[in-house]
């Protein structure tokens, strides 16, 4: 097996070894093969390609491009070892694969969870780009970074490095990047309860994607602008986007988004006071729900339901979905969801003035409320 790596190698006199591997289905499938061999122990992984007689020289670049085969097959763990194996043989002269390697590590820890790894080698790989003035690369390292403070819930933090990737991308010219920005600037200040800047960047996203025709993008401008909406109170904005969003959802097949969509119009008119149009956009998402049995959407549909009627005083509609949203939770597991549904009965039955009832759900619900 490490022969046939070597005789690849081996052919490619300028060593350009990204094209060899890429291309040479058969040393992907070797590698696969020891990678599911040796998931368990990177170490005697690491120890099998170096048994490679290709010389010192060429493993660094061995190393960094097994890394990213193992990568794109979902490999992460021993991906990331292999990249820092890489890193062992890769000289100060290699400057432009030390940056890749620091950046692929950076993108491997981040996937894994391992945060403040990911931040050392995005800030490590940032400052390679820095001397090579790299600026497309510069501009990667603080969307990456602002990633990870955006998963770490620093919403502030992540604002600066979206901020600063986004003057790069801007001087540069690079659209794609641009719309990221612009996009990610939009999830972190949704998340500050900042809507009024959130829509102006999912504005600007929306501009540019528009011009590239990326449908994916443009529904999620579309669902993320009407949440801002809203939260804005601006209500009919709001409808307006979801509308758009579900007519993606719908065109695209995509089942999922288009219950999304329905939920969302469907609180949006509950909040307009019509509720008669909130249970229709309701009662589609459920079926969509009970079409691909989505257990967990199907209980949500229940639970908006229930609500719809108990606001509209059909108590026994109310009750006839919070009951199914329950069942569904205790299917699952769900105690929390459990806790809600009894919650939600209780007040079912204190409209109903049913003293006995209610004091039964309300001593439910905080029995489960110990539990959790």
């Amino acid at each position: 097996m490490i022969k046939g790596i070597y005789s690849v190698y081996g052919k490619i006199k300028n060593r350009i070894l990204e094209i060899s591997m890429k291309y040479k289905e058969k040393t992907i499938k070797e590698i696969l093969k020891l990678a599911e061999e040796h998931k368990e122990n990177p170490d005697k992984f690491i120890a099998e390609v170096e048994k490679s007689p290709a010389p010192k020289g060429w493993r660094g670049d061995i190393f960094l491009e097994v890394g990213r085969i193992l990568y794109d097959h979902s490999h992460n763990h021993l991906a990331m070892v292999s990249w820092e194996h890489a890193l062992k043989y890769l000289k100060n002269k290699d400057i432009e694969k030390i940056s890749e390697c620091c950046e692929n590590l950076g993108l491997v820890n981040y996937k894994l969870r391992n945060y403040n790894k990911a931040i050392d080698y995005y800030e490590k790989s940032l400052e390679l780009f820095k001397k090579q003035r790299n600026k497309s690369g510069e501009s990667a390292c603080y969307i990456n970074l602002g990633c990870v403070y955006y998963d770490l819930d620093d919403f502030k933090k992540a604002v600066e490095f979206y901020e600063k990737a986004l003057k790069i991308a801007l001087e540069i010219g690079n659209k794609t990047k641009e719309s990221k920005c612009y996009l990610n600037l939009g999830f972190a200040y949704y998340h500050l309860e900042n809507f009024n800047k959130a829509v102006e960047f999912y504005e600007g996203a929306l501009k540019i994607i528009l011009e590239a025709g990326n449908k994916t993008d443009e529904f999620r401008c579309y669902l993320k602008l009407g949440d801002s909406y809203y939260y804005l109170n601006h209500l009919n904005k709001a409808v307006e986007f979801y509308e758009k969003a579900s007519k993606i959802a719908l065109e695209a097949g995509n089942k999922t988004d288009e219950s999304e969509c329905y939920i969302n119009l469907g609180v949006a008119y509950y909040n307009l006071n019509q509720f008669k149009t909130a249970v229709e956009f309701y009662e589609k998402s459920l079926k969509i729900a009970l079409e691909i049995s989505d257990k967990e959407l199907e209980a949500r549909c229940d639970l908006k339901l229930g609500f719809a009627y108990f606001n509209s005083d059909d108590f026994t509609k109310a009750s006839e979905f919070y009951m199914k949203a329950g069942n569904i939770f205790k299917e699952t597991g769900r105690m929390d969801g459990i806790e809600i549904v009894y919650k939600r009965m209780t007040d079912i039955y204190e409209k109903m003035k049913s003293r006995e009832k209610t004091k039964r759900y309300k001593r439910k619900a905080e029995k489960i409320n110990l539990k959790i």
